[in-house]
């Protein structure tokens, strides 16, 4: 459901429901503008679940879990490709 939501509605709930607080202006400013320069929703949701204060509240939200372990694939995938294209011979 979170991810249902878009730009600032979005990152004022996972504040909410991943660090269980509000939004300070600074982070509201920085994911609010991430998200107009096209990261993903899901990217930013990743961001603050991991953050060094995400991590220290730990909460389970169905699906997170998923979104998590979706985004290790993803980056070991990234590390091939750039290790395959690092082995190309020009």
């Amino acid at each position: 459901q979170l991810l249902a939501l878009e730009g600032e509605a979005l990152v004022r709930m996972a504040y909410k429901k991943l660090l269980l607080r509000e939004a300070d202006s600074g982070g509201l400013a920085n994911y609010v503008g991430l998200l107009n320069a096209g990261r993903s929703k899901a990217a930013v949701v990743r961001s603050l679940a991991l953050s060094e204060e995400g991590r220290a509240k730990s909460v389970q939200l169905r699906g997170l879990q998923a979104l998590l372990d979706a985004s290790v694939v993803e980056g070991r995938r990234r590390k091939r490709g750039w290790k395959r294209l690092l082995r190309l011979k020009l």
